[in-house]
């Protein structure tokens, strides 16, 4: 795949839906009463192991290009805290930088100077 379209559209479909579900959501109660009755569910516990362990795992790439502890620090923070929508934020911070040309393993791979 050499080619931003894809991967933005994408991005734009995860932060549209994420947006309208979490708004949704936010109706019906707040994200605390939300948390509450998830953390009493095995399930809802195990899911919510699952989506934070995700977070942590996209963090490792996120260590691997960024350059200096404030910045790593502060997208720990927003994906601890935003989730999907960090990571979609991130991918899209890095595809403004990509030459497609360059190949796909550029975008994963490299990084800046400094």
């Amino acid at each position: 795949m050499n080619s931003k379209k894809p991967i933005v559209l994408f991005c734009g479909i995860v932060l549209i839906t994420m947006t309208a579900l979490t708004t949704w959501a936010s109706l019906e109660r707040g994200v605390i009463d939300g948390f509450r009755t998830l953390a009493t569910d095995r399930w809802g516990l195990a899911t919510l192991f699952d989506a934070y362990f995700a977070f942590l795992t996209f963090y490792l790439w996120v260590l691997y290009k960024e350059r200096g502890l404030t910045k790593r620090l502060l997208w720990l923070l927003f994906l601890l805290g935003f989730g999907n929508f960090a990571i979609s934020a991130f991918l899209l911070k890095e595809l403004v930088k990509w030459k497609s040309k360059d190949g796909f393993s550029a975008l994963l791979a490299d990084r800046p100077n400094g």
